[in-house]
């Protein structure tokens, strides 16, 4: 019997500078019957959904990926798009919490993303990072995947 735990490691990006024209595997997830999946206007193809999941084979190319789903009588029900980043490239921190107490127990994760100056995450983007901390608190690990 097959675990129902499934793991993956797709990203929800589509900024993947340097892979211009290398195969490129979309996973896409949704509830519909199918699913047709677009490149920049032109339709690379429609996959039927199966256990949530399906997945397609393109060559990368800048621009917009836009997922469409349908149900069985092959009508929209939503869509989903995905457009690559902008030249410039930003550090973006969102900590976990607003507020930490001054226990010395409080822990607060601070996830750190490379962007685009609209928020779209470059994640093939390499860059060095540095991390001060000043006042009372210490930095317990960094690190990256």
């Amino acid at each position: 019997m097959k675990n129902r735990w499934r793991f993956t490691d797709a990203i929800e990006s589509w900024s993947w500078q340097g892979c211009e024209g290398k195969k490129a595997v979309v996973e896409v997830f949704s509830d519909a019957d199918s699913i047709r999946l677009y490149l920049n206007g032109q339709l690379i193809g429609r996959q039927k959904v199966r256990q949530c999941k399906t997945r397609f084979v393109s060559r990368y190319q800048p621009g917009t990926l836009e997922a469409v789903a349908l149900d069985r009588t092959g009508h929209e029900t939503g869509r989903s798009l995905l457009i690559t980043g902008g030249d410039e490239t930003l550090i973006s921190l969102k900590p976990e919490k607003a507020r930490l107490r001054a226990n010395g127990q409080d822990l607060c994760f601070i996830p750190v993303t490379l962007t685009d100056k609209n928020g779209t995450c470059k994640p093939a983007k390499d860059v060095r990072i540095h991390v001060d901390v000043e006042g009372p608190g210490v930095l317990q690990g960094l690190g990256s995947a």
